[in-house]
Order: structure tokens, then sequence, then C-alpha cells
């Protein structure tokens, strides 16, 4: 990383067309102040879930427990079924895209629970 902008800890704005898995994204949100940040993607699931970690990260974070409290506790076989009703809750959604919502709350975590 160049030392002039290391020693600012500021970066005027930050484009990202591909965010991928965002870990150049979220190391230089913890070690620098961005005044203005873009992140795109053209996996529409990838951009739902970076919405709800930005907008509902403690709403996401109960869903996901929850998820695991009910996981966890299972032997093999019923968590393979568990993890395909998910699958199967999540391949059949409608989703809208383009209008955010609290559903995308938890389409974003059975995205993370399935990963």
């Amino acid at each position: 990383m160049p030392q002039e902008i290391k020693e600012s800890k500021n970066i005027d704005k930050y484009v990202e067309p591909f965010i991928g898995g965002g870990a150049l994204f979220f190391y230089l949100m913890n070690n620098y102040k961005i005044k203005e940040s873009y992140i795109f993607d053209i996996n529409k699931e990838l951009i739902l879930t970076y919405n709800v970690i930005k907008n509902n990260h403690r709403e996401l974070i109960e869903k996901l427990s929850i998820l695991q409290e009910e996981y966890v506790p299972r032997n093999q076989d019923d968590r393979k079924e568990y993890y395909l009703n998910i699958k199967s809750t999540f391949n059949n959604d409608i989703v809208d895209f383009e209008n955010y919502s609290e559903e995308h709350i938890t389409r974003a975590s059975y995205t993370i629970f399935m990963k």
C-alpha cells in the first residue's frame, strides 16, 4: 500500500467493480476513513447480502443464531434434511432484488448458512 495513503488514513472515494469476497474492501473499511464507497458485482445475491450486512447486521446475526441453534444439535441425517429444506426454500422464493425489504435479511441468512 502506498505510504501516502497509509499516513493520511483517508480515502476520498473507493470503487470496487467486482466485490467478490470483499476482503480488500473490508480491510480498507477497518483501517482507513473512506468518505465514499461504491461496491458492485453482477451477483445479485452477493450484493443483497452486503446490503443486509450494511443495513441490518444485528437482525442478520439474530437470524443466523437461530439457524445455528436449530442446526447444530441435530444428527447428521437431520442436519442434511434441515439444510436441504433451507436450500429448497431459498431456490423457490421469488426475490425482489431492487426494493430492499425485511425479507432480504432472511435471504442473506440463508445465503451465509449455505456457504
